[in-house]
């Protein structure tokens, strides 16, 4: 028996997916003003699920491809993988069949089978051949080429290339995105978990990306009483009593309104009532005990404590722990000066601290308010990090 139709740990699609049609409108005017967009917003609150729900819809209008890319950490290995997604894309189109087999021809391509098209014994500067695929294919419409995970790529070029090499990949997609013979042919969507401009200002390369358009997404709107209208579209047993105020709890104890809080309570919900043989009628008693079993759950909340590794090293990381501890044990937000004392008792530069708050915001770890007072965005994360993670 089901009573609410949540997926928890992969992208919502398909009737999983929770519509917000004012966001398809915000997207497709951008698009046809001719921006390049940066897709922002803080982790878990599901930017893949509606960039692939974008790509779902029929359009008459333009050709829209997803691609999702992250093991890559040199320019060379990314644009391959561009360069192949593209050819697969193209030789799937009827019309451009002959044309993908002649091009695939003159560049000694000829291995297509199931898998698509093995590139791994050809020796190609993938960035020029890309630049002439665009070039060459003839397009009916305006392709719109939607990259997700794209900071990760450019997070691993920094990691493991360095800080040079990432400059020069970011250049190189700035290139891409202004190549006078591709403008009119292609628009380029960037996504990712990782804040893009926070990784380009920590190489030192914000003016590289400032083409971009920002295109943020939001948590959900207490103004259009998004969260209920989600709860409710979620439910899918009509026999469920789940009455207004019961649901407005739920929403009060979830506070940062984010589809996944939602999806995750939602899920520990449903378990309650199904195993415990209950009548389907949904309490404020129930909400507490799912919140509770959800916060036994490291799966649910571990992905922000390990994200930390990744984004900070050495002392950084450290001191990112040393924070988020500090906001997690006060009962109440914390004044950002207090935050930059604690960096002086660490030995961490202004600056350093700084950059820091900087990422746990866009990350959405964090947030300040107009007293400068810091704060978890989420109670239940708080919760989670008292718990498990303060020692």
């Amino acid at each position: 028996m089901e009573v609410f139709r949540t997926r928890v740990g992969q992208a919502a699609e398909g009737d999983y997916y929770f519509p917000r049609d004012y966001l398809d409108d915000r997207f497709w005017r951008k698009i046809r003003n001719g921006e390049q967009l940066l897709v922002s917003a803080p982790r878990r609150i599901g930017k893949t699920s509606f960039l692939k729900n974008i790509c779902s819809k029929e359009n008459t209008d333009y050709l829209v491809k997803y691609f999702i890319i992250e093991s890559a950490d040199n320019s060379d290995d990314f644009f391959r993988q561009l360069y192949k997604k593209l050819l697969e894309y193209f030789s799937g189109m009827k019309r451009l069949r002959e044309f993908v087999g002649d091009f695939l021809k003159s560049k000694q391509i000829t291995k297509i089978g199931r898998d698509g098209i093995e590139l791994h014994e050809v020796d190609l500067d993938y960035f020029e051949e890309l630049k002439s695929l665009i070039t060459q294919v003839a397009l009916d419409k305006k392709l719109v080429f939607i990259v997700d995970e794209f900071s990760e790529v450019v997070e691993n070029v920094i990691n493991v290339r360095g800080k040079d090499q990432a400059r020069k990949f970011l250049h190189m997609n700035r290139e891409l995105r202004h190549e006078e013979e591709l403008i009119d042919k292609i628009q380029f969507v960037y996504s990712g978990s990782i804040g893009l401009e926070s990784l380009a200002e920590s190489i030192d390369a914000t003016k590289i990306i400032n083409d971009l358009a920002d295109f943020p997404i939001p948590t959900l709107s207490e103004e259009k009483d998004e969260a209920v209208s989600m709860i409710d579209y979620l439910t899918i047993n009509q026999e469920l009593s789940f009455e207004r105020e019961v649901k407005q709890y739920l929403i009060d104890r979830i506070h940062w309104l984010m589809p996944y809080y939602i999806q995750v309570i939602l899920t520990e919900v449903e378990t309650i009532l199904i195993e415990s043989g209950m009548q389907l009628v949904v309490t404020t008693e129930i909400i507490d005990h799912a919140i509770d079993e959800a916060l036994k759950k490291r799966n649910y909340f571990e992905h922000w404590f390990t994200r930390l590794k990744k984004a900070f090293g050495g002392e950084n990381y450290n001191f990112a722990i040393t924070m988020l501890n500090a906001l997690a044990e006060s009962e109440k937000a914390v004044r950002k000066t207090q935050l930059f004392d604690l960096g002086v008792k660490y030995d961490i530069r202004d600056e350093n601290t700084g950059r820091i708050l900087r990422i746990l915001e866009y990350d959405g770890y964090i947030s300040q308010d107009e007293k400068r007072m810091y704060y978890f965005n989420s109670p239940l994360l708080k919760i989670w990090w008292r718990k498990n993670i303060m020692v």
